[in-house]
């Protein structure tokens, strides 16, 4: 039996982290491995007009008010520094936990060097599943370019047997990073490797910890028998139009503090040399089609010649880093409509393969 902090930092989703909490605590009363259960709250910032207090929060969690934004990572570090034992799970306030999680993921790293992550899915109906979070580093643009251009490389097509793998299996297994959505790790990992660093104020805190953490020798494991749904994104929409920028500082920071000058300088002038010699083109192979009539529905604009299942993704970025994945059959595919209608109006990218069975991979984009 195990002593867990939830730890959730709040910012301006009153109705989210009461719906988070309220998963938590009806997962919590079936629990066999959870002792205790302590809930931190950090609230960065409120909606005008909305109250933490009234009505009471789920689980009466200790609220933590630094009085102004502190980012994901900071916030984290506020409520850990009141810690000083047993597990610590960071949840999003955007989420809901399924039965079963609370264990499961307490199962995966209690008495071991290890920390874990959930399963994560998009939707209240269980259809997408969120990609495995990619292993940051130097390389991946120039991966990424070679994945686009030369398609003979079989980049792409190692790439979705992976991803199938990992939205099927029901075995936990090692994986190379976890998304901070939902991030199991023992308060005495955390003391070894240290906090959050709090240079990042939003992405990359998550993967900057687990390389510190992979590092120190802790496992870090995908634990699929804890399920957790993502509605994704609810704080970070509420500013948009900074998104793209602090993705972008967090990258140059992950980067700089986990790589050498040395291995950033070859991997940028290994992909300058390749862009040059490479022409830029859309991706090779037949079209994925979005249905005139129905925005939210797609067809390959050729017969596959598989059969099924098909494995369905759509991205934010054309190089498909992370997808919502789904697998689907000949009948069509559809992006069901409570989510498309959270989608934020931005062109997504779409891709349609059968990892394993060979054959082409359908490619295409809608703007929503």
């Amino acid at each position: 039996m195990s002593h867990l902090h939830l730890v959730i930092v709040h910012y301006r989703c009153e109705k989210e982290i009461r719906r988070a909490l309220a998963s938590v605590e009806e997962d919590l009363a079936s629990s066999s491995r959870v002792e205790k259960l302590t809930a931190w709250v950090v609230d960065n910032g409120r909606t005008p007009g909305e109250s933490l207090e009234a009505p009471p929060l789920p689980l009466s969690p200790k609220i933590l008010d630094p009085g102004e934004n502190l980012g994901f990572g900071r916030g984290c570090n506020l409520a850990l520094r009141e810690i000083r034992e047993g597990l610590v799970l960071f949840l999003n306030p955007d989420t809901r936990i399924l039965p079963g999680t609370l264990d499961a993921l307490v199962e995966a790293v209690d008495g071991r060097r290890a920390a874990a992550g959930a399963r994560l899915y998009l939707d209240d109906e269980l259809f997408f599943t969120v990609s495995e979070p990619l292993l940051p580093g130097p390389f991946l643009p120039l991966k990424n370019l070679l994945k686009k251009r030369l398609p003979a490389l079989g980049i792409e097509k190692r790439e979705l047997k992976r991803r199938l793998l990992y939205v099927t299996t029901g075995r936990p297994g090692p994986v190379k990073m976890l998304c901070g959505a939902c991030m199991i790790v023992p308060r005495a990992a955390l003391e070894e490797a240290g906090l959050f660093h709090e240079k990042f104020f939003m992405y990359g805190e998550d993967a900057d910890l687990v390389l510190r953490l992979r590092r120190k020798g802790f496992r870090i494991l995908h634990q699929p028998a804890a399920r957790v749904i993502h509605y994704y994104d609810r704080s970070a929409r509420q500013e948009e139009e900074r998104k793209g920028e602090w993705i972008r500082t967090s990258h140059e920071i992950l980067l700089s503090r986990n790589y050498s000058r040395a291995s950033r300088s070859l991997a940028d002038k290994l992909h300058r040399a390749a862009a040059s010699l490479l022409p830029d083109r859309p991706w090779k192979g037949p079209r994925l089609e979005q249905d005139p009539d129905r925005p939210n529905r797609f067809r390959p604009a050729s017969p596959p010649p598989w059969e099924g299942p098909w494995f369905f993704e759509f991205s934010e970025g054309p190089f498909y880093d992370i997808t919502a994945c789904a697998l689907t059959g000949p009948e069509g595919i559809e992006i069901p409509e409570p989510v498309w209608s959270t989608l934020v109006p931005k062109r997504y990218w779409t891709r349609l393969s059968s990892p394993g069975r060979g054959g082409p991979v359908y490619h295409g984009h809608f703007d929503r």
